[in-house]
């Protein structure tokens, strides 16, 4: 029984080697011409270990974005400019941040100006829109301004203009299998999920990071983002008091459409404000760390 264990083994581990090299080739087309990868950069453990890996494979890399909804913690930002320092000094680029840009008129926000969801929700009396069950603030403050800025570069206007596809890298782990099963390509786009094809959980993505000597990298989410645990929450009232404060104002300041309180953790969890009342007295608190990655979805808006 070991022995056809350990065989098995094999060949599932042979059978996720073949299925990486057969995606690394798609980034070259039938003509010969290589196909310009762009990778979505969060600045987390996922996306910092993803650039470790194609930079020790030697993996093509055009652009590595990152998305900035100017609501992340300050240790994300250092991250992406220590990550961003880093990958220039292995001849790769440089982090480009990327906004997302106002253009139509609004009362909230004038054209051509960054409205971050920390400054538009509270002057829209609302909360972000995951604490109402969608998805709308990684759609507009992440996928649509990557996929705007993608669109722009001259290697990826020629491949689209030649009838190739733009490679888009995305770091989803191969303990990720409810969002790496989705086939989310499309017309222009074809995406990868590179820690996924090399069987990379959490343990390898931290240990390509000490290998890089990168140091500790940060959970990336927004402060006030409706995907905090309770005990996420907790832990951002401890280290970073200030941001806190701002989300318990901006769940203050919400009015309820619906009928029931307003809540930063959605329409059937308690308010921050309690969950915070209850860490400091020391009661229990449920959910995740901070360690675990964000529920955002860094790829195409289409």
């Amino acid at each position: 029984m070991a022995a056809l264990a350990r065989r098995v083994a094999e060949m599932q581990l042979d059978l996720m080697n073949r299925l990486a090299r057969r995606r690394h080739n798609q980034t070259v087309s039938r003509e010969g011409q290589p196909d310009p990868v762009f990778m979505s950069f969060g600045g987390g453990l996922n996306s910092t270990a993803m650039l470790v890996g194609i930079v020790e494979r030697k993996e093509r890399l055009d652009g590595v974005l990152f998305a900035d909804t100017g609501g992340e913690r300050p240790d994300v930002y250092e991250t992406v400019e220590r990550v961003s320092e880093w990958s220039q000094s292995q001849g790769y680029p440089a982090v480009t941040t990327v906004r997302w840009i106002r253009n139509a008129p609004s009362a909230f926000a004038p054209p051509g100006t960054f409205p971050s969801p920390g400054d538009f929700c509270p002057k829209r009396k609302e909360l972000p829109s995951l604490a109402y069950g969608m998805k709308g603030c990684s759609v507009k403050w992440k996928a649509q301004p990557l996929d705007a800025h993608v669109l722009q570069q001259p290697v990826a206007v020629e491949a689209v203009e030649d009838g190739r596809k733009v490679v888009r890298l995305i770091g989803y782990g191969a303990d990720e299998p409810h969002r790496t099963k989705r086939n989310r390509d499309t017309s222009r786009f074809t995406f990868r999920y590179p820690l996924a094809e090399w069987d990379w959980g959490r343990d390898e993505c931290r240990d390509a990071v000490a290998r890089a000597g990168l140091g500790e990298v940060a959970k990336s989410a927004c402060f006030f983002c409706p995907a905090h645990s309770e005990l996420e929450i907790a832990q951002l009232g401890r280290l970073y008091p200030d941001l806190l404060e701002r989300a318990l104002k901006m769940e203050a300041n919400a009015e309820s459409s619906v009928g029931h309180v307003p809540s930063l953790q959605g329409v059937s969890s308690r308010p921050w404000r309690e969950v915070w009342a209850a860490a400091q007295r020391g009661e229990p608190l449920k959910g995740r760390s901070m360690e675990l990655p964000c529920g955002c979805f860094d790829g195409d808006s289409e």
